[in-house]
């Protein structure tokens, strides 16, 4: 069954498994998936993903941020734009990360969709 899902609430704040989906790349060798795939994916506090990234690109994760993923799983090339579910809200949408994909330490980052969920709401 396909139905609409519920945008997260402007004060909203994942925490533990969400998951993610998409198309995109499954690993280093740039296969891409012809069936949608999925991924549970823990959430990373913001201080711990914005020591993770500081170093590797000299840029913040700012709270218009949310960071997942762990070792082996995340999103990849070819995911941008794709959901991040938590609690049965959009929280996320793919934005960017480290290459190769899914390493320790370099979670997901995904905009955070209770930051825009008024504009969304409106347009």
């Amino acid at each position: 069954m396909v139905k609409a899902i519920r945008l997260a609430p402007v004060n909203f704040i994942p925490s533990g498994d969400c998951e993610a989906s998409g198309w995109g790349h499954l690993n280093t060798t740039h296969t891409v998936s012809t069936q949608l795939q999925q991924v549970r994916l823990t959430v990373v506090s913001q201080a711990v993903c914005n020591r993770s990234y500081i170093n590797a690109f000299l840029h913040n994760v700012t709270p218009r941020m949310i960071c997942a993923g762990e070792r082996g799983k995340g999103a990849c090339t070819g995911d941008s734009g794709g959901p991040l579910v938590c609690d049965g809200y959009l929280a996320g949408i793919v934005s960017w990360g480290n290459q190769p994909c899914a390493q320790a330490g370099f979670p997901t980052v995904f905009s955070r969709v209770a930051t825009e969920t008024d504009w969304l709401s409106s347009v």
